[in-house]
């Protein structure tokens, strides 16, 4: 019994020469291709506890805030002192299919007409106005005081 347990030990110890030989001697390429080494490096982690309450219960950590609502774009204003357009009437362009959008900050209340829409905007001191309408005609319209008559704007709509 003694030499078949000899015989397997020496058959193993040559297989395990005969595979260190192997591993050693493939990194010879026999000196067709240039040698390359590659050393790896060693990144070691540190694990964090998460953090607990006084009763030693993990506590859950905050989740990172969402991204925000990209804010609206800013939408261009009409100021209407003294019944005039501060600056001069004011010169807008929008795209056929899209909405014309714009606000009125008026000191005094009056009653706006948009010319080619037929759209009558209501006006008046403290709060600016939105006017929002569906740009379905293209041309260039005349927004006019109705009581004074002074233009106050040249609102385009262009071909998208």
């Amino acid at each position: 019994m003694r030499s078949n347990k000899s015989g397997a030990l020496i058959a193993l110890a040559g297989l395990v020469v005969a595979v260190v030989l192997f591993v050693v001697l493939s990194g010879d390429n026999g000196g067709d291709e240039p040698e390359t080494t590659t050393q790896a490096q060693t990144t070691t982690t540190t694990e964090q506890a998460a953090p607990s309450d006084e009763n030693g219960s993990a506590k859950a950590e905050p989740k990172p805030n969402p991204k925000p609502k990209p804010a609206e774009p800013k939408l261009p204003t009409l100021k209407i002192r003294n019944g005039e357009p501060v600056g001069g009437p004011l010169e807008i362009e929008f795209k056929s299919g899209g909405r014309i959008e714009f606000l009125i900050d008026a000191d005094a209340p009056d009653e706006l007409h948009l010319h080619g829409y037929d759209e009558y905007i209501d006006v008046g001191p403290g709060k600016p106005t939105k006017v929002s309408v569906k740009a379905n005609i293209e041309g260039i319209f005349e927004l006019e005081s109705h009581s004074t008559g002074v233009l106050l704007a040249k609102i385009s709509v262009v071909p998208s």
